[in-house]
């Protein structure tokens, strides 16, 4: 029987280690625009949305779902990604296989992480541009 195989596994694995390098960086990078969406996003909801004595259940929603992200999942992957970073430094310095084969599944596992956190983001903006439209 035939195994059937990922190819976007294969592709990272054929990848160069320079080339993972400036993929990491681009997460860097979309991570720290994130952090300053989650700013805007909040200015946002208090200037369109009316603001009585009390807020809205959706508001107190997104709300919260809007500190959790910023204050521990952009956190989180930020630094996760940061630490993978320092890996490669490493890596690069001194490179065995195993420990290379090691930092490439460890960067398919961030890379499936950053698949799911924009999913997760575009959610969350989904709830908010609905909200801002209502209001």
């Amino acid at each position: 029987m035939e195994l059937i195989s990922n190819p976007k596994a294969e592709y990272l694995l054929g990848r160069s280690l320079e080339e993972l390098h400036a993929e990491s960086r681009e997460w860097l990078s979309e991570i720290n625009f994130c952090a300053e969406e989650m700013s805007c996003y909040y200015k946002l909801l208090h200037k369109n949305v009316p603001y009585l004595d009390f807020p809205t259940k959706e508001l107190a929603e997104i709300e919260k779902e809007m500190i959790r992200i910023d204050s521990e999942d952009l956190i989180n992957l930020k630094s996760r990604v940061e630490s993978h970073e320092r890996e490669l430094a490493t890596l690069m310095k001194n490179t065995s296989s195993s420990e290379e084969y090691e930092y490439r599944d460890y960067h398919r596992r961030l890379q499936n992480d950053i698949y799911a956190f924009r999913g997760m983001i575009k959610t969350f903006k989904e709830a908010i541009f609905a909200l801002v439209r209502t209001s």
